[in-house]
């Protein structure tokens, strides 16, 4: 049997599967420790989220969230993607040639379905700059005057466009999780994706 992905890990924990399958990753998380530990983890998870001490938050806050995210519903017409990171040097040591910048600097490459967006961050606490670039992956995409939003999560959002070459820029951004958005009104293409927050400089 391969490794489980998480969706398995969850319906067994939820005990959506079939008895057959049930039983057989219960004897397949008895010899492979990385489901097993996948198991561990989502189990854990689980239970934290199940806690009796948890509330729901008041619709009228969730209304808001949704309003300010850079990720809330797609205008009409427009296709939405969620990216995902392809490197990040702040988990990864950087392969030399790959990745062009001062050793100080996070750099991150983001994978989307239409473009890749490189990431460039530097600084420390409220004066972060996030620099990047825009990368078309499909033939015949425009990057030029393409949307970018930036939401540092409790702190503040910020808006830019793209020139030409798809080169794009924030400044005096706070240390936080980051969430962007890519619009492209060529393609009719969102993508979103989120970074996790780190300490850059100390």
């Amino acid at each position: 049997m391969d490794h489980f992905d998480v969706a398995t890990v969850m319906d067994f924990l939820e005990q959506r599967l079939p008895e057959p399958e049930m039983a057989a990753c219960g004897v397949h998380m008895e010899t492979c420790l990385t489901c097993a530990e996948m198991y561990r983890f989502w189990w854990y998870f689980l239970s934290t989220i199940e806690s009796e001490r948890l509330v729901n938050a008041p619709e009228q806050l969730i209304d808001r969230c949704i309003g300010i995210f850079p990720g809330a519903p797609a205008r009409n017409g427009f296709r939405q993607e969620f990216g995902r990171i392809l490197f990040d040097s702040f988990f990864q040591p950087a392969p030399a040639p790959a990745i062009r910048g001062e050793h100080a600097a996070r750099q991150i490459v983001i994978q989307m379905d239409e473009v890749d967006v490189h990431l460039r961050i530097t600084g420390t606490h409220s004066k972060l700059n996030v620099q990047g670039q825009i990368l078309p992956r499909i033939e015949g995409i425009s990057i030029d005057g393409a949307r970018l939003t930036l939401l540092a999560l409790g702190q503040a959002t910020q808006s830019t466009t793209s020139d030409h070459l798809g080169v794009f820029d924030f400044r005096d951004v706070p240390e936080a999780t980051l969430v962007m958005s890519v619009e492209l009104a060529s393609s009719r293409f969102t993508g979103v994706v989120s970074v996790p927050e780190s300490k850059i400089g100390g």
